[in-house]
């Protein structure tokens, strides 16, 4: 006679990530968390587009003459606190406080694709596309998940006690 396993262990992979999106009898969907932080993270990605645009002509003015390491670094810092800083002001906004982590799993997953894609550039082509992937990549993604990780542990720590 053949055992059958429980359908929770023979469905596995795929199947189990759909069933996070499949609806309850109330019409009501079991978990968003994945969805709502994946189209997050376009949000997110808008935010830090437009800190870099606001603040880069400001930036560059303000650092014309300096040495390019400073002044590249200020460049590149500046618009990633200032876009983390607006980011992390809707950590309150979330009853679910997993989904901004995970909305910057996914923005560091796109970097992660990106890096590996630059990778497959020849010639001068990739050393120019690693080099501006690390100036506009490295700083939002160092600050952001930084801040919005220690937010998650605080509150953790905090909801355990």
């Amino acid at each position: 006679m053949e055992k059958k396993r429980p359908a929770s262990q023979s469905e596995g992979g795929w199947k189990s990530l759909w069933r996070s999106y499949v609806f309850t009898e109330g019409g009501k969907p079991k978990s968003a968390t994945f969805l709502i932080s994946f189209c997050l993270s376009f949000l997110v990605l808008a935010v830090y587009a437009a800190a870099y645009y606001a603040l880069l002509g400001p930036l560059e003015r303000l650092t014309e003459g300096w040495a390019s390491l400073p002044a590249n670094l200020l460049q590149a810092n500046v618009p990633a606190l200032a876009a983390t800083a607006v980011v992390t002001l809707a950590w309150p906004v979330f009853e679910n406080k997993l989904i901004l982590p995970l909305t910057y799993v996914w923005l560091t997953a796109y970097a992660l694709l990106l890096l590996l894609l630059g990778l497959f550039l020849a010639g001068e082509g990739r050393a120019l596309f690693l080099t501006y992937l690390l100036m506009t990549a490295a700083a939002p993604l160092a600050f952001g998940n930084l801040a919005v990780w220690l937010l998650f542990a605080r509150y953790k720590r905090s909801f355990i006690r």
